[in-house]
């Protein structure tokens, strides 16, 4: 399995485990590609993801590298799972406000919930 995150990509690695937990006989490669930017990044870890025919879990924000992914995926017949997008666009429609698109936010609502308690 690949995990493709523009941040540190341990929401898309949990899932990851979670899901190879289910199969305790089969034996997983896990391969984490984070703090993917650019499309150069991108382009690179789906190659190798490619190589391995793998199955892909992605917590990238950006549009543009979410529409990279699916159109280089549905190309290569590979399996992706697109962990963000479908949530953040129904609360969005839901609330008719504008995700913030940024990469790490949820480390960075972390970091502060923390900060304040402290």
């Amino acid at each position: 399995m690949f995990v493709l995150s523009d941040s540190a990509g341990e929401t898309a690695s949990k899932l990851a485990q979670a899901t190879m937990a289910q199969y305790p006989n089969v034996e997983f490669n896990l391969f984490r590609r984070t703090f993917i930017h650019t499309k150069e990044l991108l382009i690179k870890a789906l190659s190798d993801a490619k190589k391995h025919n793998a199955i892909i879990l992605h917590t990238l924000i950006n549009d543009d590298l979410v529409d990279l992914t699916n159109h280089f995926c549905e190309e290569a017949n590979l399996y992706h799972f697109d962990v963000l997008t479908p949530p953040v666009s129904e609360v969005e429609r839901r609330t008719g406000i504008a995700p913030s698109r940024e990469p790490g936010a949820l480390h960075h609502l972390n970091e502060n919930y923390f900060k304040r308690i402290k």
